[in-house]
């Protein structure tokens, strides 16, 4: 369901709504779209100028103006790096600049562009979910799992396809990035699946995790934002416009103080004399929260 739940998102993308990551194409005159003289029984090839021209086959769509593709022509996602018959009889797969497309098999040497290297992680895709194929953009992640493609998107984004993980030591999923994967810290509060052979020169050293003492007896003045205001009720921390919750109302082993999430090194984010602190997520994982100073417990 989740992948096809990605592929529906993707064709979306298509039909003229984004870039492929997110972007939206405005201003300007609209690209020049590429169409061809074959079409396949299957109807790839078909030009068209929405997804409702493809009639042929459950999977066919129309490339809208601000697909990267430039295809003008009934196509369908493909794997690209795989031999696998997806495209249906007189079609192949080829790379066409943002991702795999299936295209009219005597129109492959036209179409065709070289696929991405990655300068990150010579391994290449390591495993079905996608992990460590090269990319440039979303629709270069061509595997079942690991569709995030961040390179020039994020601050030391990598430029192969991964996915979230929880890099915790020890892991508590230590198969979720799938075989000949790993999930290492990749900065700034995240964990990435990256392939075995690349790991130890892509994992960023780990912050140290501040502890905290949960309860806090000890005083606690309430910050600016409301960090630190002794709580049992997301009632006690009302007349907050930023902490404004009760970790200890969602379960009796969180803070009792009122607080609020923050992207964990982001201190400031908490106000004076609080901190970002990890702590287990109500749906696993870690997620960022304020604390107030006096209760971290080197103090």
């Amino acid at each position: 369901m989740r992948s096809l739940l990605l592929v529906a998102t993707l064709i979306a993308a298509c039909d003229g709504g984004t870039d492929g990551n997110g972007g939206s194409a405005e201003g300007g005159d609209p690209p020049v779209r590429r169409t061809v003289d074959v079409v396949t029984a299957g109807g790839v090839g078909e030009t068209c100028a929405t997804s409702a021209d493809c009639t042929q086959g459950p999977g066919l769509h129309c490339p809208g103006p601000a697909d990267p593709s430039g295809l003008g022509f009934c196509t369908e996602l493909c794997d690209h790096l795989a031999d696998s018959g997806e495209c249906g009889p007189g079609a192949l797969c080829a790379y066409v600049g943002a991702g795999g497309r299936c295209v009219p098999a005597q129109t492959v040497g036209d179409l065709a562009q070289p696929a991405p290297t990655s300068g990150d992680c010579s391994a290449g895709r390591v495993n079905a979910l996608g992990v460590g194929q090269p990319c440039v953009i979303g629709f270069d992640c061509t595997g079942t799992g690991a569709k995030l493609c961040e390179a020039g998107q994020r601050e030391g984004g990598f430029d192969f396809c991964s996915m979230d993980c929880v890099y915790a030591d020890p892991k508590p999923d230590p198969d979720e990035c799938g075989p000949d994967a790993t999930c290492v810290y990749a900065g700034q509060g995240v964990g990435r699946c990256v392939p075995n052979a690349c790991a130890d020169g892509l994992a960023q050293p780990e912050p140290a995790i501040p502890d905290v003492a949960i309860p806090c007896e000890r005083e606690a003045a309430a910050n600016e934002s409301g960090v630190g205001h002794p709580c049992t009720a997301h009632s006690d921390c009302s007349q907050f416009t930023i902490a404004y919750s009760c970790p200890q109302a969602i379960d009796d082993g969180l803070p009792n103080w009122c607080s609020h999430l923050c992207d964990f090194e982001d201190h400031a984010s908490c106000g004076e004399g609080a901190f970002c602190y990890w702590r287990p997520g109500r749906e696993g994982g870690m997620v960022g929260s304020c604390a107030p100073e006096s209760c971290r417990v080197s103090n």
